[in-house]
C-alpha cells in the first residue's frame, strides 16, 4: 500500500515537471 502511494506521488511530481518543461518550451517557441 505504501509503495503504491510513493509510486503515485513520484508519478505526480514527474508529470508536474514534464508539464512545466513543456509549458516553458511552448512559451519559448511562441516568443521565437
Amino acid at each position: 500500500m505504501i509503495l503504491i502511494l510513493i509510486f503515485a506521488e513520484v508519478l505526480g511530481l514527474y508529470g508536474l515537471i514534464v508539464a512545466l518543461l513543456m509549458n516553458s518550451k511552448a512559451t519559448l517557441n511562441t516568443t521565437c
